[in-house]
């Protein structure tokens, strides 16, 4: 008994020594996190992590002040070309800013720009699509839940369900992808249970709907990091000031040939226009790839869901198509009628884009990818220069 009453008493104290000193604490985180806030500087974001919610303000600041924001997948780990958005801008005093990997498809995109809807404005946005999305199992599955989760932490997810600029139509749509995939998520959070649900109130887990938000609300609340970005991003709101594009003047023939020239020398061991080590390694005494077609593509359907959205929030983003390889297939021409279809949504929704897309053997560049769907130094050269006309064109 005697034990009982000395944790009673512990525990006591502990309460009292927390609220005396919980405005001390506060106060510590929120002079603490601004500074690693202000100071990001990574250009290429590879995705976001569960630790570093300060990834959303990099996106956000660069969306609000019109940073040049591309989203792209597996062509954004380039990093050993010059020619790569994040390296060429750099190199001639233009900010940018990226992010994305592997998998990063239409869904998750669409998440982050509804995340962000009250930022898009005087944003300056590229979003690239591969073909290669459209197709196969790429085309079938959509955004996988991994990489869904790695493009929406908590902060991400909060501002989809609390925005009221969001329509709900799209919450419902978000809802629906979780409760779809809700028995592979381990340990699924209040936050996720709430927006697994967003559509699905007036059924069994109605009840603990009201449960699930007053945890999260406390988790929210309790958390310093979380609260330090808010106050910081409101701070920065009020002196917000957009980011003036200045063309700079660069001989892009001189670099196209350049790159034609250097690509030869390093793709002289097989016809199929790839990189050397690429070619020995995947290639060589192999078959010619095979595009295959998908009866139901959940990409082109998310991908019509990010044109509406965009089309909603007001956002004006510019897209590129990336080429793919038709040296490397022996069927290129069966991905054009969803390449087609794809360059048909984006006309009837008014979006410029960039069409680096052909199946016709005798229309493809060799170097324009260093390997089946990779842009080389060339195609890269291409994307820079369209990216910086574009923008140029349309200043803010």
């Amino acid at each position: 008994m005697k034990l009982v009453g000395t944790h009673i008493l512990a525990c006591f104290i502990s309460i009292i020594v927390l609220c005396v000193c919980k405005n001390s604490i506060d106060g510590y985180w929120d002079s603490k996190y601004p500074v690693s806030f202000a100071n990001a500087t990574n250009t290429h974001l590879v995705n976001y992590h569960y630790l570093q919610p300060d990834v959303n303000l990099t996106i956000g600041n660069s969306l609000k002040r019109g940073v040049p924001l591309v989203f792209g997948s597996s062509e954004l780990s380039s990093d050993h070309l010059k020619a790569v958005c994040y390296n060429f801008f750099k190199e001639n005093g233009i900010k940018v800013q990226t992010i994305g990997h592997a998998g990063f498809q239409c869904f998750a995109i669409s998440t982050i720009l509804a995340a962000n809807a009250n930022l898009l404005k005087d944003s300056r946005i590229v979003i690239n699509l591969s073909p290669v999305w459209f197709e196969g199992n790429y085309a079938r599955k959509g955004t996988d839940i991994k990489c869904f989760f790695e493009y929406n932490n908590i902060y991400n997810m909060n501002s989809i369900l609390t925005n009221t600029n969001v329509p709900k139509s799209y919450k419902y749509f978000y809802s629906e992808y979780i409760s779809k995939k809700y028995g592979a998520i381990n340990s699924p959070n209040a936050l996720v249970n709430l927006l697994a649900y967003q559509n699905k109130s007036k059924i069994l887990y109605a009840p603990f709907n009201a449960l699930n938000q007053f945890i999260y609300n406390h988790q929210y609340a309790c958390n310093p990091y979380l609260n330090a970005l808010l106050v910081y991003q409101q701070h920065e709101e009020k002196h917000k000031e957009l980011y003036t594009f200045s063309r700079p003047s660069i001989n892009w023939d001189s670099l196209y040939q350049h790159s034609i020239s250097e690509f030869k020398n390093q793709s002289n061991n097989n016809g199929l226009g790839v990189k050397n080590g690429y070619y020995n390694t995947w290639l060589k005494g192999k078959k010619l790839k095979r595009i295959e077609q998908a009866s139901h593509s959940q990409e082109f359907e998310d991908f019509k869901v990010l044109l509406r959205l965009c089309l909603e929030l007001k956002c004006k983003p510019i897209f590129t198509i990336s080429a793919i390889n038709t040296l490397c297939y022996d069927n290129p021409e069966a991905i054009e009628p969803i390449m087609n279809d794809v360059m048909k949504e984006l006309r009837a929704f008014g979006f410029n884009y960039l069409d680096m897309f052909t199946s016709n053997l005798k229309h493809y560049e060799k170097g324009v990818l260093e390997d089946i769907m990779h842009p080389g130094e060339y195609g890269w050269y291409q994307l820079d220069n369209y990216m910086i006309d574009e923008f140029s064109i349309h200043k803010k």
